[in-house]
């Protein structure tokens, strides 16, 4: 429901539509773009009423046509945007593309961006390389004048080769400028271009403060980061009793800095060594991960491996079977491996029994050749030629050779 005062200013902004539809127009345009800036680059936005628009998205449509074709950037940029998400209209990208390349020969960098990424993402079938290379000169054109996410994106082609020769001092030099705007996905990229020294120089003290300031923005690396820094002990020692205190201001909503902390009591890095406090802290780990399965997991290895922790056999099994039973398949796996090596860590036949049931259940090959030879050997199920064959006959189906042997072994 429209409050009065929503309702007097709708009425006075429709008022100058009447008397001054152009200047009105271009004003309210222009303070939208200005408003939502962030939100429009490389995704566009409705112009609708919410957006510091009066009109609905019909009545949008029909004015950013008509000033358009006058000539005006915005409203080519806004038309282009109708057309690539088909509101109002069809979705054309030809049309797209036409308005965003007007746009764009105006100087204006979101429909530069906007055509790079038309170009590069829907490329012409019969000339597919071109339409790289026309892609990266858009993204470069923007990029020499700010535009974050076209330095980000032309730093990558320059990385994969994509429509430019691999350049890594290009690389570089483009995330470093959409880092330094502020884009945070591309500060935990710089971390891993100093981590693995791929692009530049590897540079440990480079790598973990481009880390630090990507999680500073609530950025954690997946692949890498300052987890696998920890775990490698690879952190700069200067660092660790200001990243002590932090962490301990974190722990009851942070998990990576309960792990963290686990990691630097074990190893005794700039704190006395206590296994007891690691052990605490990986368990704190589990308690505020978003996936408790894959915390318990950690936890299993570090048993199993002894890293990080004491090594203890049962302890593993423990933390494997708890991860398995809240859906981590790793876990579900790696019972059914230990199991089957009869090591120090095996767990009992009943727990590797029902994970190879569940997964052959789940159509894995692997797993019903695994099933039938067990109703076939009859040494830790009752023997059963019938099941043993109906499972094997399942993975040879799939095409699994060995399950195909066996049958033939079997005269089946």
């Amino acid at each position: 429901m429209e409050t009065k005062q929503r309702k007097r200013s709708k009425a006075a902004v429709l008022k100058w539509m009447a008397k001054d539809e152009e200047a009105a127009f271009k004003y309210h345009v222009e303070n939208a773009w200005k408003k939502d800036k962030a939100t429009m680059e490389g995704i566009g936005f409705p112009f609708t009423e919410g957006n510091g628009l009066w009109w609905t998205a019909k009545e949008s449509f029909k004015l950013f046509k008509k000033y358009a074709e006058q000539g005006y950037i915005v409203a080519q940029w806004g038309l282009a945007c109708f057309y690539l998400k088909g509101r109002c209209v069809k979705k054309d990208l030809e049309e797209a593309a036409k308005w965003f390349e007007r746009a764009a020969e105006q100087g204006d960098a979101e429909s530069q961006f906007q055509l790079g990424t038309i170009y590069l993402v829907h490329p012409d079938p019969e000339y597919p390389n071109d339409s790289e290379v026309i892609a990266a000169n858009w993204f470069r054109i923007a990029a020499e004048q700010g535009h974050m996410l076209s330095q980000y994106q032309l730093g990558y082609m320059y990385l994969i080769g994509i429509g430019v020769h691999q350049d890594f001092k290009e690389t570089f030099r483009w995330y470093l400028a959409a880092a330094k705007q502020g884009y945070v996905d591309v500060m935990s990229l710089l971390g891993d271009c100093y981590y693995l020294g791929n692009v530049v120089e590897e540079n440990d003290e480079e790598a973990f403060n481009w880390y630090k300031r990507a999680e500073e923005h609530g950025k954690y690396s997946l692949d890498f980061g300052l987890d696998v820094m920890y775990e490698n002990g690879e952190v700069p020692s200067q660092y660790y009793k200001r990243e002590i205190a932090q962490y301990k201001k974190e722990v009851d909503k942070n998990w990576h800095a309960c792990y963290r902390l686990g990691l630097m009591y074990h190893f005794g890095w700039g704190v006395e060594q206590s296994d007891e406090k690691a052990l605490k802290w990986y368990k704190k780990t589990i308690a505020l991960h978003d996936f408790p399965g894959y915390a318990m997991d950690v936890l299993a290895d570090k048993y199993y491996d002894g890293f990080g922790i004491n090594q203890s056999y049962e302890e593993a099994v423990k933390w494997y079977k708890k991860a398995a039973n809240k859906g981590w398949r790793s876990s579900q796996e790696k019972l059914i491996e230990l199991w089957y090596e009869d090591g120090n860590a095996k767990p009992d036949f009943k727990t590797a029994y029902k994970w190879i049931k569940e997964f052959a259940k789940q159509g894995w090959r692997e797993y019903q050749y695994k099933l039938g030879v067990l109703f076939l050997d009859g040494e830790h199920l009752r023997k059963n030629r019938k099941k043993a064959v109906l499972w094997l006959e399942a993975a040879a189906k799939q095409g699994y050779e060995p399950a195909k042997d066996k049958l033939e072994e079997l005269g089946e």
